[in-house]
């Protein structure tokens, strides 16, 4: 049984790993988080995964190929298998290309958190000559492309919050999901598998950016956020209850949706929308 969370899990720690983020990555851990790594009969704990991560020599771009999960409903453990290619470049210049192929234990304790992983590494290497006559090449490129987009474009939509918690809340019991992330600075919720909606606080922003932001406007509209779903009248209600204020009910648009729109707590407007019937 696949765990959509879980396989979210694991797709955002290989997204931080290879954007450098390296808070946001260790925040995706459990405090006894260890990872092993059989070839070279190596065990890190939490503190250190992330510092080999970081101190790894060379430049690095990490790409996703597949993602596969199973569920254990009794012990609220997934099973996660992650199959990523890295490009790298050493220290000295020369191309590196590898696989990893990873494990993941994912614990449901109310909180997802990474609990274990097992990895295996293994370069790419021309064939031998003894066996070029049974096999035929295939482009790996191709494969990685149609399977899933690179990391980097991924889709973030930030929407700058003036109380992370509140809106946290809020927006759980509009998505019906739990975010993906929960740290000091940052929530997000995976809208879907390339497009990630953040939550930061206002004062995080303006000391990002200093005096070049200007000051947050009370009371007028900030942001549109667009949701396409199945059941609008659902996340609609939802929304309301939550403590959104209406703005206009859910009707038939001239663009072809039926969308309803609201403004949550820091006046940014939530539209739920969906393909209107003929």
């Amino acid at each position: 049984m696949k765990n959509k969370s879980a396989d979210q899990l694991v797709t955002q720690l290989w997204h931080h790993i290879g954007s450098q983020e390296w808070d946001q990555a260790k925040a995706l851990l459990a405090p006894e988080f260890e990872a092993y790594w059989p070839q070279s009969n190596e065990k890190f704990n939490r503190d250190n995964f992330i510092e080999v991560n970081r101190t790894y020599p060379g430049a690095h771009e990490i790409q996703i190929m597949n993602v596969w999960s199973e569920n254990d409903q009794w012990d609220r453990i997934d099973t996660v298998m992650s199959e990523v290619h890295i490009k790298s470049k050493t220290p000295e210049g020369k191309d590196v290309e590898l696989f990893a192929i990873s494990i993941f234990e994912v614990e449901d304790d109310g909180e997802y958190l990474i609990r274990s992983a097992r990895e295996y590494w293994a370069d790419t290497y021309p064939v031998p000559a003894w066996r070029k006559r049974l096999s035929t090449p295939y482009d790996t490129r191709k494969q990685r492309d149609e399977k899933l987009e690179p990391a980097d474009r991924i889709v973030h939509t930030i929407l700058y919050v003036s109380d992370q918690k509140r809106s946290r809340d809020f927006y759980a019991n509009v998505l019906g999901e739990m975010p993906i992330l929960d740290v000091p600075g940052m929530t997000e919720f995976q809208l879907s598998k390339n497009h990630i909606l953040g939550l930061m606080p206002e004062a995080g922003i303006k000391r990002l950016l200093g005096s070049t932001l200007g000051d947050f406007a009370q009371g007028s509209p900030k942001a549109e956020l667009y949701l396409r779903v199945s059941n609008p009248e659902e996340l609609f209600i939802r929304a309301l209850e939550s403590g959104a204020k209406e703005l206009s009910p859910i009707l038939r648009r001239d663009w072809g949706d039926r969308a309803g729109y609201a403004m949550d707590h820091d006046c940014n407007v939530l539209a739920i929308a969906t393909k209107a019937g003929p």
